[in-house]
């Protein structure tokens, strides 16, 4: 039966203290990327938050521009459409002569006009452009025969709205809302209502929109009606985005981004709506500054909260990192520590092993009986055997003596030229080196009188050598046979008993021998040798 190998180095199999040393650095070297990952993550999320919190601010500005359009054309809606009808009142109650004296028409118009916002300036005008009635002082000598509004409504358009209009006291802004005065089916004037610019910056104050951020009116001819802030002179638009593309596909409302403005070039989220029942198109834009300026007031803080995080994630992976390369260097200065002292015990157990066998040597020229240079050099060979099997599998502190004892016993009965039969059982067993050569000679005195004494005048037998562990901490050994048995309790005149006895106490063991259809021999051992007490 052939006995199977294990090999181990101080009791741990061969290649533990690399695959240990591989392992320890594979920790820290997973930590340090597991938090290098973890931090990149946070970026990764960082940057995605960031990405999200950027859309946001475009969808806010998107909806804000909306609802400020759609506010604004609301708005404006109610203002013409009040003014026109205030404009209406006065004419009827002008031509009816409900008026006592111009005061009082001009105190009448005034109150008439108290809810809208802003100052407005009211005026009549007859069939030939003369001013009949108005509260603005620089209307008293006009005629607006040649007007374009004037002009549009005389030739049958019931209400004309114009342009952005610079107006020549002050050079305030406002534009002008004109209706077309019938008295039985025929003209008979006009009547205007001048709204100034400013309505449009109180009702931008009162939304409280972003610097940079626009309102405006525009006739659906393209022409600037009105806007906050208000530009330096009247600007059609009609060849700009918003008539040539937006209007044309969607022509109700809508929502784009402007890379320019054609008024003042600045980059806007742009919405717009139709008023209704009017050929007017409310517009607002939101600076893309302002939006910008928002996301990174918003970012800012997310950097501030989120980002340390991400940069001390990187600071301990760098450090994990580090103390995983300081490691790694210690490991393999250890490393070749570890196999330089290997190296030497090696060479410590092949020289007692050459010296052993030297000295083997030396008895077989000694002038002593054959017999007992037999005996002697089975004995060196069982310690030879140790060191070589120690040295050869790096085995120094504990061994794996299965293989050991196998060569063993087939070294011994090779020695004895005996037609014997073996039947070999030795499992691996691992026990302490301070018992691997003790167990070794117990061996050999035991098999070496089996050999010399079993079969004595008889036929050839068997003889039988297992061993095995019995439990966690012990294992026992057996050597029997079918030869003529002994007596145990005979006195014995060679050393070989006494040296069993002497070995088995050395490595805490037990002994039994047993004579009953041969001789049996066990031993019961402990795995690691006893503790040695102090002395003194």
């Amino acid at each position: 039966m052939t006995s199977n190998k294990s090999t181990t180095v101080d009791g741990e199999p061969s290649g533990t203290r690399g695959r240990v040393s591989k392992r320890h650095l594979n920790t820290a070297t997973l930590a340090a990327a597991f938090a290098a990952l973890l931090s990149v993550c946070i970026f990764v999320i960082l940057a995605v938050v960031v990405s999200q919190a950027y859309r946001d601010q475009i969808a806010r500005a998107e909806e804000t521009a909306k609802s400020t359009a759609q506010v604004v054309a609301v708005h404006s809606r109610w203002v013409i459409e009040a003014s026109v009808q205030s404009l209406e009142r006065i004419y009827d109650r002008l031509e009816a002569g409900d008026f006592d004296t111009p005061t009082d028409t001009l105190n009448d118009i005034s109150a008439a006009f108290d809810h809208l916002p802003g100052d407005v300036g009211i005026a009549v005008y007859g069939p030939g452009g003369n001013l009949r009635l108005s509260n603005i002082p620089e209307a008293e000598q006009a005629n607006v025969s040649e007007s374009a509004f004037f002009v549009a409504l005389a030739q049958g358009q019931t209400l004309h709205i114009s342009p952005f209009l610079t107006m020549s006291a002050g050079g305030a802004h406002a534009f002008v809302v004109a209706r077309r005065l019938e008295q039985d089916g025929a003209f008979s004037g006009i009547a205007t209502v001048t709204i100034s610019n400013a309505m449009l910056s109180d009702f931008a104050q009162s939304l409280a929109l972003d610097n940079g951020s626009t309102m405006s009116l525009v006739r659906d001819d393209g022409w600037l009606v009105a806007r906050h802030p208000a530009p330096d002179t009247a600007t059609s638009l009609a060849n700009y985005e918003l008539f040539t593309t937006h209007l044309v596909e969607n022509p109700e409302e809508g929502t784009y981004v402007a890379q320019a403005s054609p008024i003042d070039g600045v980059a806007r989220t742009v919405a717009y709506r139709a008023v209704p029942g009017l050929p007017l198109i409310a517009v607002s834009a939101i600076s893309t500054d302002a939006i910008v300026d928002r996301f990174w007031r918003n970012a800012t803080l997310v950097l501030w909260l989120i980002g340390p995080i991400g940069i001390m994630l990187l600071i301990v992976a760098f450090l994990l990192w580090r103390a995983a390369r300081r490691d790694q260097r210690t490991q393999e200065r250890l490393s070749h520590a570890l196999d330089r002292n290997q190296l030497l015990f090696r060479e410590i157990h092949h020289r007692v092993k050459n010296n052993l066998q030297a000295i083997s040597s030396l008895v077989q020229m000694q002038p002593i009986p054959a017999e007992a240079k037999q005996e002697m050099a089975r004995r060196v060979a069982a310690m030879v055997a140790v060191h070589e099997h120690i040295y050869r599998h790096d085995q120094f502190e504990r061994t794996e003596v299965s293989e050991y004892i196998d060569k063993l016993v087939r070294d011994i009965a090779a020695s004895f030229h005996a037609e014997i039969a073996l039947d070999i059982g030795v499992e691996p067993v691992v026990v302490h080196r301070d018992n691997a050569m003790p167990l070794g000679l117990i061996v050999n005195e035991v098999l070496s009188n089996a050999f010399k004494y079993a079969f004595r005048d008889r036929e050839p037998g068997t003889i039988h050598v297992s061993l095995e562990r019995i439990d966690a901490d012990q294992a026992q050994l057996t050597i029997s046979d079918d030869g003529v048995g002994f007596d145990p309790d005979a006195p014995s005149t060679g050393i070989g008993q006494r040296l069993i006895r002497g070995l088995a106490q050395q490595i805490g063991g037990t002994t039994t021998f047993s004579s009953a259809d041969g001789t049996r021999f066990d031993l019961v051992f402990p795995l690691e040798p006893p503790a040695q007490e102090d002395e003194g």
